[in-house]
C-alpha cells in the first residue's frame, strides 16, 4: 500500500464514520431555547385574543367567507400590528401585518373572490404565526427574532397575490379604453 492509498482510505473511513453519526440540532445552533417576556402582560393577553380570532378566520378562508369575515381578518391584523409596533423586537412583523391589513382593506372584493387561491397561503400564515407565538412566548425559541422573516414573507406573499389580481384587472380596464 502506498502512502496515497492509505491517506485516501483513512479519509473514506472518516467520512463514513461521520455519516453514521446522528445529526443533532445543537450541532447547528449554539444557542439555547429561551422564552421571551418583552411584551407587557396586558398586551400579551390582547395579542393572544386577537391572534386566536385571526387564526380561526384565516383557516376558514377556503370556504365561503363574507365581507364581514374579511373585515374582521384585516381588523385583527391591524390590531396585532398596532400592539406589536411598540416592541422593537417584532417591529418588522408589525410593519408587514399593517401593510397586509391595508392591502386587504383596499382589495376586499379581490380577497373574497379569490379565497380558494389564497387559502393555502392564509393557512400557512396562520400556522406560522401561531407557531411563532407558542415558541417565542411559551415553549422557547432560539432567538428573539425567531420566524420574523417567515411571517414577513407570508404577509408579503398574500399581499402580492392580492395586488397581482388588482393589477391584472387594471390592465384589462386599460384595454377597454381602446375599444372603439
Amino acid at each position: 500500500m502506498t502512502l496515497d492509498s492509505v491517506q485516501a482510505e483513512t479519509i473514506v473511513q472518516t467520512i463514513e464514520t461521520q455519516a453514521e453519526e446522528p445529526i443533532v440540532a445543537s450541532d447547528y445552533t449554539s444557542s439555547k431555547l429561551e422564552v421571551f417576556d418583552y411584551i407587557d402582560p396586558d398586551d400579551m393577553l390582547d395579542l393572544e385574543e386577537f391572534s386566536a380570532r385571526l387564526n380561526s378566520l384565516m383557516l376558514i378562508v377556503s370556504g365561503d367567507i363574507t365581507e364581514e369575515d374579511a373585515v374582521e381578518i384585516y381588523t385583527n391584523l391591524e390590531r396585532i400590528a398596532t400592539l406589536l409596533a411598540s416592541y422593537p423586537e417584532v417591529y418588522p412583523i408589525s410593519l408587514a401585518l399593517k401593510e397586509l391589513s391595508s392591502t386587504m382593506s383596499l382589495n376586499i372584493d379581490t380577497f373574497i373572490q379569490n379565497t380558494e387561491v389564497l387559502s393555502p397561503m392564509c393557512s400557512a400564515f396562520a400556522r406560522d404565526f401561531m407557531n411563532w407565538m407558542e415558541a417565542s412566548f411559551h415553549t422557547g425559541a432560539p432567538s428573539v427574532d425567531f420566524m420574523n422573516d417567515t411571517i414577513v414573507v407570508n404577509c408579503q406573499t398574500i399581499e402580492s397575490m392580492l395586488k397581482m389580481n388588482d393589477e391584472t384587472e387594471a390592465s384589462e380596464d386599460m384595454d377597454d379604453i381602446f375599444d372603439f
